[in-house]
């Protein structure tokens, strides 16, 4: 995908789309700062892309950086509020931040937009109750299935980590991406 993305901007240096992509590809790569740079390209073309703002910010976020990701969720916002998910993701920011009133107002906001968001309804309970670790495994199996594996992993690995979870089984057959994304992971 990444090879197609680069043949495409070759020829159209501009296409904001092909930007936004490319930072997704990279991001899923594990390459950060080439993901933050054409996160960066897309908005400089565009400036009310909210996608690629959206993106940035949850990169930013996974990165421990906080008041970045939380700017950039501001702008992601500011050209489309109506994104829940986004919403969802801002009031992580903010929890992280300490401000969890503001989080909480904006895991309200987006499940009044979008009830059957799950991962709006775990980041509000998380946020509740931070120390339950069924909580943190139900968020990390709606993060895999919005195939935001490294946010997935993040969850169980903090149950374990701050939780004192002694055992995390991963169950499935042979065929299961969640056995091969486990074995693959050191």
């Amino acid at each position: 995908a990444l090879a197609d993305l680069d043949a495409i901007l070759a020829v159209a240096p501009n296409h904001v789309e092909a930007w936004c992509y490319r930072g997704i590809a990279l991001h899923q790569a594990g390459r950060v700062a080439g993901a933050l740079e054409a996160y960066d390209r897309a908005v400089a073309l565009r400036p009310d892309y909210a996608e690629a703002w959206a993106n940035k910010a949850s990169l930013l976020q996974e990165q421990d950086r906080a008041e970045e990701s939380l700017a950039a969720f501001e702008r992601s916002l500011a050209a489309n509020p109506e994104r829940a998910i986004t919403l969802s993701n801002r009031g992580n920011a903010f929890v992280v931040l300490g401000r969890l009133e503001e989080g909480m107002a904006d895991f309200d906001r987006a499940i009044a937009l979008q009830p059957t968001l799950e991962q709006a309804h775990y980041n509000r309970a998380i946020a509740l109750q931070h120390d339950l670790p069924e909580a943190h495994y139900l968020l990390a199996l709606c993060l895999r299935d919005e195939r935001r594996l490294a946010d997935a992993v993040a969850s169980l690995e903090y149950a374990v980590e701050h939780l004192h979870v002694p055992l995390v089984v991963v169950m499935g057959h042979e065929m299961c991406g969640a056995v091969k994304a486990t074995l693959d992971t050191p």
